[in-house]
């Protein structure tokens, strides 16, 4: 079993358990993908709220922004009403949705992004999506595995595709590429969900195949309303889903139980922390033996070096620091003066939480020892400082 961040296994003690892991891993790989909107955002595609407020933005509507921003996570609130309302002129969105969404990506894209592994996990499955993007189409196709489309109005070819578990894409709420036909608003959430052909085929796609959600936030999902008679009949039936933990407890233990009752398995990640999304794809697939990775090479035989060109220590440590000779040099110095170092290495090895534990010592240590009546130069940096040092976006302020 490959060695699992402790974060991960505090958040999943019995999935990451070395009794479990390997079975978990291997009934994972029997399930149909159902992939959300969320494993587009690295391709910059917004997610189904990311379009309704770049809507009401372009209206100027900023009382639909507002309630977005303040209500987005709340189970009650109706996001399908909200689209409702951006919803004018439907040949204006058409537009709107052809440009937005159907687009070409690039290699680059896909080697940054989670959805590169889906191919080598999932090579044989059908893919049920709720996306309007043609992602899924490229990344696979890029692999030499060609999927067709499936749209959810193509009731037969649906049936077919979940009774043979072809190698087909199905689209669950449309494709802006195939004919225009999509469910957007809550009159077309209702239309196409009380359709007795429709209910049918989705009775046979949630009832009947054990689904992995992955860019599912399982929260506005009207699929999921349909789905609580399965899960009662059902019981020893269920699914999997890596999700992002709440950062409240209530709101965490709410979200727990709605995922007991659609018999959902959920794979927590720390709140907000999507990169991680990517990492546990990558640990199913070496645990299965689906995906193997290698070292990218270094120009050393270690993983530390020390820098060489116009960015050495001295030069860092003078414009971090101050000028000695006016005083403003930080009484921690000393201890930052011996080396600067990168940390290179594969993806999952601990790099970043040898930043984090670094990171915190030093601010505790620095947080301790300075006096009140020191001028002190330091470094302010934007949002998360591990992206901040990864980026190199570094900005000085004199405190």
């Amino acid at each position: 079993m490959p060695r699992i961040p402790e974060e991960l296994v505090q958040l999943n003690p019995e999935f990451f358990s070395e009794k479990s892991f390997d079975f978990e891993c291997n009934r994972i790989l029997n399930c149909i993908p159902f992939v959300g909107a969320g494993m587009s955002v690295d391709f910059g595609l917004p997610t189904w709220v990311g379009v309704i407020k770049e809507l009401a933005k372009q209206q100027g509507n900023w009382d639909i922004v507002s309630l977005l921003d303040e209500n987005e996570d709340q189970e009650d609130f109706n996001i399908e009403e909200a689209a409702s309302k951006v919803y004018r002129n439907p040949f204006v969105f058409a537009d709107y949705a052809k440009s937005r969404f159907n687009i070409n990506i690039t290699d680059d894209q896909i080697d940054n992004s989670s959805v590169k592994i889906l191919p080598k996990l999932f090579q044989n499955s059908a893919i049920i999506t709720t996306n309007y993007d043609n992602v899924l189409s490229q990344v696979y196709a890029r692999n030499n595995q060609h999927r067709q489309v499936i749209n959810y109005t193509e009731f037969k070819n649906v049936k077919a595709a979940m009774f043979n578990n072809g190698e087909y894409i199905i689209k669950l709420h449309g494709s802006f590429g195939l004919g225009g036909r999509c469910i957007f608003t809550k009159e077309q959430y209702d239309e196409v969900y009380n359709d007795e052909r429709f209910k049918r085929e989705l009775d046979r796609v949630l009832g009947t195949r054990q689904l992995f959600f992955l860019g599912c936030s399982l929260i506005h999902e009207r699929f999921l309303e349909t789905w609580k008679n399965f899960a009662n009949e059902n019981e020893d039936f269920y699914h999997y889903a890596i999700l992002s933990a709440k950062k409240d407890e209530e709101e965490q233990r709410r979200y727990e139980e709605q995922m007991r009752q659609y018999h959902i398995y959920p794979i927590w990640y720390p709140a907000e922390r999507h990169e991680y999304v990517g990492y546990i794809l990558e640990r199913i697939g070496i645990q299965t033996g689906r995906l193997t990775l290698n070292y990218p090479p270094v120009p050393h035989n270690h993983s530390f070096m020390e820098r060489t060109d116009e960015n050495t220590t001295n030069q860092i440590l003078a414009r971090i620091y101050g000028d000695r000779n006016k005083n403003t040099v930080s009484i921690n110095e000393e201890s930052f003066h011996s080396r600067f170092v990168y940390i290179t290495g594969l993806g999952g090895i601990g790099k970043t939480t040898l930043m984090r534990q670094l990171y915190h010592k030093i601010k505790k240590e620095m947080d301790e020892a300075i006096p009140d009546d020191s001028h002190i130069v330091y470094m302010e940096f934007k949002d998360d400082w591990i992206t901040t040092l990864k980026t190199r976006d570094i900005h000085i302020k004199d405190n």
